[in-house]
């Protein structure tokens, strides 16, 4: 799990098995096709979906998402966000 809120959490672990497993299946097959993406973001507590809804409406920052708790399928496990990830850097 995270350490904070503002820290996001990639452990496929946490995800639903089946979820995961087709996750992993398709970093492999972009990883083989020469593609540097990586999970950004897996799964998401309440406590940090909360947090990432209030950035931009109570708190400083852009909107990074339209979902509150339990509104978004990153609190069951269902979802991740994969980016481009090379050199250290992340790219969207």
């Amino acid at each position: 799990m995270p350490t904070s809120l503002s820290s996001a959490n990639r452990d496929l672990n946490l995800l639903y098995p089946k979820f995961a497993a087709r996750v992993q299946l398709s970093l492999a097959d972009c990883h083989a096709a020469g593609y540097q993406i990586e999970v950004f973001e897996a799964f998401r507590s309440p406590e940090r979906q909360e947090f990432l809804y209030a950035q931009g409406r109570t708190t400083p920052g852009p909107i990074v998402t339209k979902a509150r708790a339990w509104e978004s399928a990153h609190c069951l496990g269902l979802a991740v966000d994969i980016a481009s990830h090379a050199d250290g850097k992340w790219s969207w």
